[in-house]
């Protein structure tokens, strides 16, 4: 994906606009693998979970994918959210994958990040105390038996 994306950036003219700022030509490559790693992370947080909550590793894997398909691919990380049609446009810009994307960005570029840094945060908090209760409660009940 991260070649992907350079590819695209590179026929768009991004990366032509980001040798022209006083910035290591580095910067492209690790903001890119960054912002892949962090999507990469949280997809691996949801299938974890989702594998604790089903026993055959074919239906964590298929519910897993469910999960997170439309998160990844209804982010801005993919496509310019200004691309998108009303209510996918709305879904994607409150989207995880958006926030984080546009936080890491903003902060690698030395952009104003506006909201996207706390909303990130958020985000991250929120998931981690939802699905550590649901991974506790799962534990705590296959233990008991």
């Amino acid at each position: 994906m991260t070649a992907l994306g350079l590819a695209e950036d590179l026929k768009k003219g991004l990366i032509d606009r980001f040798r022209s700022l006083p910035m290591s030509r580095a910067t492209v490559l690790a903001g890119r693998t960054l912002s892949d790693v962090a999507t990469n992370i949280v997809s691996l947080a949801i299938m974890i979970g989702v594998g604790c909550w089903w026993g055959r590793a074919e239906a964590a894997q298929a519910i897993g994918f469910m999960l997170i398909f439309p998160l990844t691919f209804a982010s801005f990380s993919s496509v310019p959210v200004e691309s998108m049609p009303d209510g996918l446009r709305q879904f994607a810009e409150v989207n995880p994958f958006t926030q984080a994307t546009d936080a890491i960005r903003a902060l690698w570029v030395g952009t104003p990040a506006g909201d996207s840094v706390w909303l990130t945060v958020v985000w991250s908090v929120g998931l981690i105390a939802v699905f550590s209760a649901l991974s506790t409660a799962r534990y705590r009940k296959t233990v008991n038996k």
